[in-house]
């Protein structure tokens, strides 16, 4: 506005300048409004919950803050429980016998903290509001409200169970079918070369020197490439080679001596 007052700037470029700046801050601002929102809107019904819980059922001041609070933080995991188990009863919907999680359960769990809101934050205010109503049920609905708020205990349980189940199940399909280690397969190259190769005695040779003493193993080494040396007698390539080059000297020696 001063750059305007010292003819800097014109009105029409500070107020385009403006329009683009809030059109800027837009989406941040709506962003952090649409994730900061919804974790304050529990605190309009705790806080008639714990109005409600010290005038109609005598909590302290303590208590009901304590009371209200875990009543809408258990709204907010029942809730968030329930979509969840619907979300992976949906993606394993062909195998629900097997891998399902009893959905059931958590959506009591949400019933049972709907009745409490209602019960503790329109029922008792509700009786108050005719006094000509018998006392007893005015007496009902405060038994009702406690009976309720005793009953918690079950759906945070349940909500608990659940996510534990539905943990498992999503851990125990990761893990792989069977705890056998895996073999891996040759590689095509020496599968094929099996089919013309000549078989590998089964006789079990640890070093060179055992090896000299079997010309049979010898000249059969010597028909081999190195890899299904080291496959067939479990060798790594190195000595591969060496048994090879003792194998072609053997029957190189053998010749010479014909």
């Amino acid at each position: 506005m001063l750059r305007i007052l010292r003819g800097e700037q014109t009105f029409q470029d500070w107020a385009y300048n403006l329009a683009a700046n809030i059109e800027a801050a837009e989406a941040p601002v709506t962003r952090l409004i649409a994730g900061l929102v919804p974790w304050l809107a529990p605190a309009i019904p705790a806080y008639i919950t714990q109005g409600n819980l010290i005038e109609y059922l005598g909590f302290s001041l303590l208590m009901s803050w304590v009371t209200a609070g875990i009543v809408e933080f258990l709204g907010l995991a029942t809730v968030n429980n329930a979509l969840s188990l619907w979300k992976h009863n949906r993606k394993y919907e062909n195998s629900l016998e097997k891998n399902g999680v009893p959905f059931g359960l958590a959506l009591f769990s949400f019933v049972v903290y709907l009745l409490v809101l209602i019960v503790v934050n329109a029922i008792l205010e509700a009786v108050s509001l005719f006094p000509a109503l018998d006392a007893v049920w005015v007496g009902l609905a405060h038994v009702l409200a406690r009976l309720l708020l005793t009953l918690l205990t079950i759906p945070a349980a349940l909500t608990i169970a659940t996510a534990v189940i539905q943990r498992d199940i999503v851990q125990s399909l990761k893990r792989p079918t069977s705890s056998a280690p895996k073999v891996s397969k040759p590689a095509k190259s020496l599968q094929s070369a099996d089919k013309t190769l000549p078989k590998v005695s089964k006789t079990k040779i640890k070093s060179l020197r055992t090896l000299r003493k079997h010309p049979k193993l010898l000249e059969e080494i010597a028909k081999l490439p190195i890899a299904q040396i080291s496959q067939q007698y479990e060798v790594v390539p190195a000595t591969a080679q060496e048994w090879k080059t003792a194998a072609l000297e053997h029957i190189a020696s053998s010749n010479g001596n014909g």
